[in-house]
């Protein structure tokens, strides 16, 4: 087992580092693929037997069988099958000595390496990736495809040189899988000589010569001379294909168009929106997405760079790109929604605009704001049933994306909002909806919520006409709006009396801001109550606020001293008729007016 000793600075060994061993694809690569396949399995099989189970009847891998399954995953690696060799890997049991291990994670970071899959490596694996490990022969080239394959291509382009001369150590099925990620990190990296060096096994190679990855890298190149002819016609040949590098050559052919010029920015978009759709799940998907929201951005499109963003946030979830889409588009849909509330947006392209950006936006924290602040709006401006359709929706989402651990709120942010959707129903007149919303009650027990609840519940019962209803609904503090909800229900009843009580009440807490209807109510309370000395004073009162001559007339009517009826004279008597149908005439005028 080859062994690395690391110095320390004053000589001696620091720590002594086992190294696995070099693969040997060549070998296995030899001889005809299924006898020398049958062959590892039957070594397997007879392994298996030779070692008997235990007293309990358990069955253990020994040193044979744990042997025949590394030289079957390296078979595997030789022949390029990366999902059969990790399958074989799978088979071994842990707790291996330490030289198998190390055999065991090699194998595992090779089989990696050419695996299309994205599935994270083992902990023993990871680890041959360190410096440590540099003496490791195979170590170059496998940290460079490791590297490539997370889109780190320059930290990959740092092992280009020392990877190229080494491939000859290597079976051509494996080749053919790591060389294009190789050329492509010379390419990107600007390494001429190792391009070129590899280049030359793409020759050598009829299968390799003709494969969209060459014909791509050989159109990059000529775009880096500046030869935009013979690009093009490279990426177009490497785009007719299904591959990664074909869907890199689309997108080369994009980037040259806009580059040169040739490609109006509205036709980019058009076709990166396509290439967006054919290729996803990986770097390469993330960057077309990341270049159609830059291109929307580009376009003055908002909206659709949302849209990408969101895409990118649900496609790719846990990701640094998904980070930075979602602070991107908190930024896009919070100018959004202030433009919108300060009245910079027509209606119209509000409402649109927010049901575009809602599909892909609802649980983010903050969004809440934004779309309560849409409905104030809205209800702001009279529009109701948008209003309470959006209160709806906010409070809806809002409590769904707590359940679920998304988002941090209280109960009295939940029942703010259906108080407000309350609200915008009762104003739009939809009785029936909210009825259903005062069934349902709140989630806190705030007095103050409750008394918002109750002033609505009171409100609904006035203009259903359950006056005893009203009456019967209580709240802690009462407003004036509630105080002329109940104050009006005993009105309605002929409750005089307790009408009276409350319109003065009203009247007090009003001061210079009582109205007039509030006037001609406890007015006429007073008056049916058989209490002169309140309607004379309500009626001196406000003969100063209102210059009504109807005012002036039934308070005279309602407060002058009756005169002496007995003897009855026929004179008197006409004029006590005629008073009265004046007083009742004016009295439906102002019922009318008070109403």
């Amino acid at each position: 087992m080859p062994v690395a000793e690391a110095m320390s600075e004053s000589g001696p060994p620091a720590e002594t580092v086992l190294l696995p061993q070099q693969f040997r694809m060549p070998h296995f690569e030899t001889g005809s693929f299924l006898q020398r396949r049958r062959d590892l399995y039957a070594n397997i099989a007879n392994a298996r037997r030779s070692e008997p189970p235990d007293e309990e009847g358990n069955r253990y891998q020994g040193v044979a069988e744990i042997r025949a399954l590394l030289d079957l995953a390296e078979f595997d690696l030789a022949h390029g099958l990366a999902a059969e060799g990790r399958d074989v890997l799978a088979g071994l049991t842990p707790g291996l000595v330490r030289a198998h291990e190390l055999k065991r994670a090699s194998l595992e970071v090779g089989l990696a390496a050419i695996d299309t899959r994205d599935i994270p490596l083992s902990e023993g694996a990871e680890a041959l990736l360190d410096p440590k490990y540099d003496l490791w022969r195979d170590q170059a080239v496998l940290v460079l495809l490791h590297h490539w394959k997370k889109g780190e291509v320059e930290e990959a382009g740092k092992y280009v040189d020392v990877a190229a001369k080494r491939l000859y150590q290597y079976s051509r099925p494996f080749v053919r899988k790591a060389l294009p990620a190789m050329l492509d990190t010379a390419v990107e990296t600007r390494q001429w000589a190792a391009a070129r060096r590899l280049a030359g096994r793409f020759a050598l190679d009829p299968e390799l010569a003709e494969s969209s990855n060459y014909l791509f890298q050989l159109a990059r190149t000529a775009e880096a001379g500046g030869d935009y002819l013979t690009a093009f016609d490279n990426y177009l040949k490497a785009g007719q294909g299904n591959d990664l590098w074909a869907h890199r050559a689309r997108m080369g052919l994009i980037q040259l168009g806009l580059n040169t010029g040739t490609l109006p920015l509205q036709d980019a978009r058009t076709l990166l929106e396509q290439a967006s759709r054919d290729w996803t799940g990986d770097a390469w998907g993330v960057a077309v997405l990341k270049q159609l929201a830059d291109t929307n951005l580009q376009l003055g499109d908002g909206l659709g760079a949302l849209k990408v963003l969101s895409n990118i946030m649900s496609r790719y979830p846990d990701t640094p790109d998904a980070q930075l889409a979602r602070q991107q588009a908190r930024s896009l849909w919070t100018d959004f929604y202030a433009r919108g509330a300060a009245g910079k947006l027509s209606l119209s392209d509000f409402l649109t605009g927010h049901r575009r950006i809602s599909e892909g936006y609802r649980f983010e924290p903050g969004f809440d704001l934004q779309t309560e602040a849409l409905a104030d709006r809205f209800m702001s401006l009279g529009a109701t049933m948008v209003a309470a359709d959006e209160y709806r929706e906010t409070h809806d989402f809002l409590l769904v994306a707590r359940d679920l651990g998304l988002v941090e709120t209280d109960d009295r942010r939940l029942d703010m909002l259906r108080l407000k959707q309350a609200d915008a129903l009762y104003r739009g007149g939809q009785l029936d909806e909210l009825a259903y919303i005062l069934a349902e009650g709140l989630r806190g027990e705030e007095a103050d919520l409750q008394d918002r609840l109750n002033l609505l519940r009171a409100g609904l019962h006035a203009e259903r006409g359950e006056a005893a209803d009203v009456v019967d609904t209580e709240v802690a503090e009462p407003t004036l709006h509630y105080l002329r909800l109940r104050a009006a229900a005993h009105f309605g009843r002929g409750d005089w009396e307790e009408a009276k009580r409350l319109y003065a009440i009203i009247l007090g807490r009003a001061g210079k801001d009582a109205t007039y209807s509030d006037a001609v109510r406890l007015l006429l309370s007073a008056h049916r109550s058989g209490d002169s000395e309140t309607a004379i004073e309500v009626a001196r009162r406000f003969q100063e606020v209102t210059q009504r001559p109807d005012w002036a007339r039934i308070a005279n009517s309602l407060t002058e001293e009756a005169p002496d009826l007995l003897p009855l004279r026929a004179v008197t008597a006409q004029q006590r008729v005629d008073t009265a149908e004046k007083t009742l005439e004016n009295l439906r005028n102002l019922k009318s007016s008070g109403n």
